[in-house]
């Protein structure tokens, strides 16, 4: 077998599939697997993503040292095999960069990642959707288009974002199983 753990990073925008391909890519590998979620951190960073994507868009302006601290916890262990990265910066952040062995990029249209936040989101009130949705046109579409051209080219391999969760899941361990061969 190859070098491992191997690290993969699966980057996307919000509502691209991330965190569902990620959890779905875990049950099918079964053993050895450690997911980190990058939502699962209290990171430090620019406070309005809209803003801070067009006036800097430096993913170097966010502390992932949290996120860095527990993948070395999990390379540690000698029951790792596989780290899961549910990351939206795919290589782009120079704390992370060298870790990753290999980056994926779910390539999913803007519509339907928004109509996925909205399905997942905890609005109590139309009102709230109204106002998410204004954000969104105001600033978060333009932050996203803008991830969107910088983060795919860096990933090693872009896929599809219409495909089911079960395709995508299979185009991974498809990619995994090759990265595995090459390595060894």
């Amino acid at each position: 077998m190859g070098k491992f753990p191997l690290i993969l990073s699966i980057s996307a925008i919000s509502g691209g599939g991330k965190t569902t391909v990620a959890k779905r890519l875990a049950a099918h590998l079964n053993e050895g697997v450690r997911i980190v979620h990058y939502d699962e951190y209290q990171l430090t960073g620019p406070s309005d993503f809209g803003n801070w994507a067009v006036s800097s868009g430096d993913y170097n302006d966010w502390d992932v040292s949290p996120i860095v601290k527990d993948i070395n916890l999990h390379i540690k262990n000698p029951e790792v095999k596989y780290i899961i990265l549910d990351y939206p910066f795919s290589y782009l952040h120079a704390q992370l960069k060298d870790m990753i062995s290999i980056s994926i990029f779910i390539d999913t249209p803007l519509d339907i990642a928004m109509a996925r936040r909205l399905i997942r989101g905890n609005y109590i009130t139309v009102d709230m959707i109204k106002i998410d949705s204004q954000i969104y046109l105001d600033k978060g579409r333009k932050a996203y288009q803008i991830m969107i051209e910088k983060v795919k080219p860096s990933a090693d391999r872009v896929i599809d974002g219409t495909l089911s969760v079960e395709a995508i899941t299979q185009k991974l361990v498809n990619i995994i199983r090759s990265k595995s061969l090459n390595e060894r």
